[in-house]
């Protein structure tokens, strides 16, 4: 992958194992271990607090039971996402039509949070069709608008933060995607998958979504959460087809 240039901002795509593969991972056994003792803690609590009791204890010990769950869930997703995902960041073939893209805000937790949405059984489903495809890490303008204006890429998988009409980027920037009229014509792509917030919010007139420049389109209304996106994937690799809306 080559080096987008941009003065002070230039940055070097390609495949940083300890960020991609060995940090999340770190990060989810962390989370394992975290949740694990809320769980232990909760049953423990449970026991040794009368039925009787309602109020204060018996809601710390179901937040407590709650929050272990949802930290066991979401680490095993980053772990299982690492091992599947990371071989295959800086590997792209030139004749790959489909374009996954993680476009990240902040390099701290980003990609943990995209890892726990369940992203491997996107992986998983095009491994096993034989789709080629190609994964991006993305930090400025310039390296996402040369991906979606890519020709060659019909399929576009677009994962970060952002709404209905954009998608941010560092320093609390938001690329418009209002800003790729005139260079991409409509319906030129085959599918886009906005899997990012799609709220309103400070929506201008002129601001619109990608589904003008897709023939199918997945774009949900709205905020949307990690567990939305995992049970998206968990379809697409299930019924194996692309899925839209």
């Amino acid at each position: 992958m080559e080096e987008i240039k941009g003065g002070k901002n230039r940055v070097k795509f390609g495949n940083n194992r300890i960020y991609v593969l060995y940090k999340p991972i770190i990060i989810a056994v962390c989370l394992l271990i975290i949740g694990n003792y809320f769980i232990v803690q909760s049953i423990y609590y449970k026991l040794i607090v009368p039925v009787t009791i309602i109020g204060f204890l018996w809601a710390f010990i179901i937040l407590f039971l709650f929050l272990g769950v949802i930290l066991i869930f979401s680490s095993i997703n980053t772990i299982l996402s690492a091992l599947i995902v990371s071989p295959y960041f800086n590997k792209n073939s030139n004749n790959a039509d489909t374009a996954i893209l993680f476009v990240e805000r902040q390099r701290i937790f980003n990609l943990v949070q995209f890892y726990w949405s369940g992203v491997f059984w996107l992986f998983l489903w095009l491994r096993k069709t034989n789709y080629k495809y190609n994964t991006y890490l993305v930090y400025s303008k310039e390296h996402l608008e040369q991906i979606l204006l890519d020709k060659k890429f019909k399929i576009l998988y677009i994962f970060g933060h952002g709404k209905r009409y954009g998608v941010d980027l560092p320093e609390n920037k938001i690329y418009r995607y209002k800003n790729l009229e005139g260079k991409i014509k409509n319906r030129d792509k085959e599918f886009i998958a906005q899997l990012h917030c799609n709220s309103d919010k400070w929506k201008k007139s002129q601001d619109i979504t990608l589904s003008k420049f897709a023939k199918k389109k997945y774009i949900t209304k709205g905020n949307v959460y990690s567990l939305q996106i995992w049970y998206y994937l968990f379809k697409t690799w299930k019924e194996k087809h692309i899925i839209s809306n």
